[in-house]
């Protein structure tokens, strides 16, 4: 085979392993796309799993907010008894001395200790039943608060959701075919353009040339 045969054949082949090239890593890339697009979809659905516990642990914890605060209503109502029972067990204790000394506790300074008796054990009630109700306002506004968040921590792991669902591995998986099939396709067309015979000019007569020695001449005389 002549230099010019062989130069003619080395170019070729060189043109047909780089679209093979090219091929290859059209192939590769898309399927690098398809991978990364897993990647992405399990990192987005993780997070989603993570919004979706802290929204749990919210609710637990409003949940024992509200605990909490029932806890203080409670024991301030078995405050307020307990007080009731001591003023009452003072004022008793009131009335039978003054009763023993011969005063009368319904007029004059007998009612008035008596009357002083009762209200500051009232006033004792009424504060003890305040600080419960204030204390049980914090615990359901701190329980509110967690309903709040865990709220928002659903609308996040749904919205998250839906953008893993979003992602399609096997869409960018075509995607990028589609991207390296035009690339592909370019250079497959400067390689016909490259190596296909002149218009109206018989392909047995380009071959013939490449034969020789001198494919111009060769043509030159058989054109």
């Amino acid at each position: 085979m002549s230099g010019a045969a062989s130069a003619g054949g080395a170019a070729q082949a060189m043109s047909i392993i780089g679209l093979g090239t090219q091929i290859g890593g059209m192939v590769g890339g898309a399927s690098t796309a398809k991978a990364n697009a897993k990647i992405q979809q399990a990192q987005l659905n993780s997070q989603a799993d993570a919004y979706a516990y802290q929204a749990k642990v919210s609710r637990n914890n409003a949940m024992v907010a509200e605990w909490q605060a029932r806890s203080a209503i409670a024991a301030g109502a078995d405050q307020e008894q307990s007080l009731r029972l001591k003023t009452a067990a003072l004022s008793g204790s009131q009335r039978a001395r003054l009763a023993a000394n011969g005063v009368d506790v319904s007029q004059g300074s007998a009612f008035n200790i008596l009357a002083d008796t009762k209200y500051m054990g009232d006033r004792d009630v009424d504060t003890v039943r305040l600080n419960a109700e204030k204390r049980a306002w914090a615990y359901r506004t701190q329980g509110q608060n967690e309903l709040d968040n865990a709220d928002m921590l659903d609308t996040t792991a749904a919205n998250t959701r839906r953008g893993a669902s979003a992602i399609s591995p096997s869409g960018a998986y075509m995607g990028s075919l589609l991207t390296g099939a035009g690339q592909v396709a370019s250079g497959w067309y400067k390689y016909s353009e490259a190596f296909a015979p002149p218009s109206g000019v018989d392909p047995a007569i380009i071959n013939a040339a490449n034969g020789t020695d001198d494919p111009i001449g060769y043509l030159a005389l058989n054109l």
